[in-house]
């Protein structure tokens, strides 16, 4: 009986490592054109349109157990106190168009028995060689009743934590507006 179980054993452990190998080189290295795909990591947000709260941090991250990008994040209020979380439903990134599609749920700040849904979609851009979110936009059912833009920009100094105040990265998120339009 442990000669035939041992080959089941072998062959399964190899298929164990090869899916998770796979795994790693579709999350970790999508290719377009030779270009890399370059979206992990810390991004902050800007609504010029937004009404008081304006400024966004999230993080683009690899779900395994999903098999998913995830673009969770906090929204601020301008005055930096959090205005409402959201999560990643599911997610589909066509590099071939440079554009990462999400779907989303929304808790407000307090309100955490009520969930509003919205979709999302961040532009992909090549700078240096690596394709990046550069801008997007997204509508939701508890925001403004109508599509949003926002900016982009790499904010990996901060580490996103979801019971944080925003003053901070407000306070970077206009520093990096100041610079880029001079």
């Amino acid at each position: 009986m442990s000669g035939i179980l041992w080959p089941n054993v072998v062959a399964f452990m190899i298929g164990v490592l090869s899916s998770v190998a796979a795994n790693w080189l579709a999350s970790s290295a999508i290719f377009t054109r030779g270009r890399r795909l370059s979206i992990l990591g810390t991004w902050g947000e800007y609504v010029v349109e937004s009404i008081n709260h304006q400024y966004s941090l999230g993080m683009i991250y690899y779900d395994r157990r999903k098999a998913m990008y995830r673009f969770d994040g906090t929204n601020f209020r301008n005055n930096g106190e959090r205005y409402c979380h959201w999560e990643t439903v599911t997610s589909y990134i066509d590099a071939d168009a440079r554009r990462f599609f999400y779907i989303f749920s929304a808790q407000l700040e307090g309100e955490l028995d009520k969930t509003f849904y919205g979709f999302g979609v961040l532009n992909l851009a090549i700078e240096s060689g690596r394709i990046i979110p550069v801008d997007g936009h997204y509508a939701s059912t508890n925001v403004q009743d109508k599509i949003l833009s926002h900016s982009m920009f790499r904010m990996d100094q901060f580490v996103y934590n979801r019971s944080e105040g925003g003053s901070k990265i407000i306070r970077a998120i206009e520093s990096i507006r100041k610079l880029r339009s001079h």
